[in-house]
């Protein structure tokens, strides 16, 4: 059997009902608002920085005390660490659906961004640099192999969380700066 072509009117009635099935709009269930690309690329960003830090932290313990000494626990997860760090999720969605307008400075996370990247090579090199006798167990009692680790980074910094201490300062002064700059102009 030979389909006939339909005419010109009845071809896009026919074709109406289709593509109102395909489209997001038609759909009668609830709609998933959109969420601004730079919401989307920070959240990556964000999950990417986790990833790299557990990571890498996992294959340096490894690589210093052996893979048969090294734990799940290396990789610094705890309840309370995911607990957070889903609440550090669903406030970015949360922000990124009612107030998409402060979401849209990608510069600004991309500052966070190689702050973080600082960070995390300050904090493997004083990891290199103390070898084997970095751990992510604290020690309440000194042991016999202990050993002051006092060259390279630790020259300068006594514990790498000295930065961190040091760049949290930096960045309190820097909102200070920029509140009374704002409240000034207003």
């Amino acid at each position: 059997m030979r389909h006939l072509p339909l005419p010109a009117p009845l071809q896009r009635q026919a074709s109406l009902p289709a593509a109102q099935a395909l489209s997001p709009s038609a759909s009668s269930g609830p709609q998933i608002p959109a969420v601004p690309m730079a919401a989307r690329t920070q959240a990556w960003q964000f999950a990417a920085a986790l990833a790299f830090f557990h990571g890498s932290e996992y294959v340096l313990a490894a690589a210093f005390h052996g893979h048969s000494n090294v734990t799940a626990t290396s990789l610094l997860i705890s309840k309370q660490y995911v607990l957070a760090m889903s609440f550090a999720m669903v406030e970015h969605l949360t922000e990124s659906l009612f107030f998409p307008e402060i979401k849209g400075y990608l510069f600004v996370s991309n500052i966070g961004l190689l702050m973080v990247l600082v960070g995390e090579i300050i904090r493997k090199i004083a990891v290199v640099t103390a070898g084997r006798a970095f751990t992510h167990v604290i020690r309440i009692q000194y042991e016999d192999q202990h050993q002051l680790v006092t060259h390279g980074i630790y020259r300068y910094l006594h514990h790498n969380s000295t930065f961190i201490v040091l760049s949290n300062v930096v960045a309190f002064l820097c909102m200070c700066s920029n509140l009374s700059i704002f409240f000034v102009a207003t």
